[in-house]
């Protein structure tokens, strides 16, 4: 069965850097990654799809709010969130506290397969 991943991100080298990241260290396992360069892309795709393993969100996204519209969404959907963001000081306490994981940018990139590789487990 397909792992269906959304990564919101609104910086264009982010956001293809952690596809291949996500495409080539999860080759073992059956993924698409779904990507969203707005909160709003990232909102509708999270409304269309019944199957997202996990939402991968920045926080500051273009457009009106941010990406903890995005992680609050995901999360009342029943879906696991990772926040990577520059910016995780502005993440709620509450929202923070649901969240799979939250890191803070730059991460390294084994942290960040190895939170990945729990919620496709789980």
């Amino acid at each position: 069965m397909t792992k269906r991943i959304l990564v919101a991100e609104d910086d264009l080298e982010d956001r293809d850097g952690r596809v291949m990241l996500l495409e080539l260290s999860l080759e073992e396992i059956d993924v698409e990654v779904l990507v969203a360069a707005t909160r709003q892309e990232a909102l509708d795709i999270i409304a269309e799809c019944d199957d997202l393993s996990v939402v991968m969100t920045d926080l500051r996204m273009p457009e009106e709010g941010d990406g903890e519209a995005v992680a609050k969404t995901a999360l009342d959907k029943g879906i696991k969130v990772i926040v990577l963001s520059g910016t995780v000081r502005d993440l709620s306490k509450e929202t923070s506290s649901r969240c799979h994981a939250v890191f803070t940018k730059p991460c390294e990139p084994r942290k960040l397969i190895e939170s990945v590789r729990e919620v496709l487990a789980a």
